[in-house]
């Protein structure tokens, strides 16, 4: 009995998992750090994206390519940040490329703790209330 609870927990988790789309913070082109712009719902994306440079000129948004949106150069970066970010373009001094793939982790640090979290958070203590019963 004890494995079949532990399955439904498991299926459930998935499931939310798959349903929860991922969302990022968009900006404009070019804002300041404290400027976290508008959510948007990016389930065509992987990645949440932040760009900035020396000048104090941020941009975040749902992947990120030179010219438009998509998930191209955050598939080079990885999770993480790389100065100068790939490819052969004029960046501008000091700009710095970050990819990330929760929910609004392209804003501040206290903006990390996503949807995800929190859904597994619920599915271990529903697995642990229903080994207990």
């Amino acid at each position: 009995m004890v494995i079949s609870k532990i399955t439904v927990c498991v299926v459930f988790l998935s499931l939310a998992m798959v349903a929860h789309t991922l969302r990022c913070y968009v900006t404009g082109p070019s804002t300041t750090q404290g400027d976290l712009g508008t959510i948007k719902d990016c389930s065509n994306y992987k990645w949440c994206a932040k760009g900035y440079d020396d000048a104090g000129e941020y941009t975040r948004g749902c992947g990120m390519s030179a010219y438009g949106s998509d998930d191209a150069m955050c598939d080079q970066v990885g999770n993480t940040c790389q100065s100068p970010p790939p490819g052969q373009y004029p960046w501008p001094q000091g700009a710095t490329l970050c990819c990330c793939q929760t929910d609004l982790c392209n804003g501040n640090k206290a903006s990390s703790f996503t949807c995800s979290t929190v859904m597994a958070i619920v599915a271990f203590f529903g697995l642990a209330i229903l080994t207990f019963n």
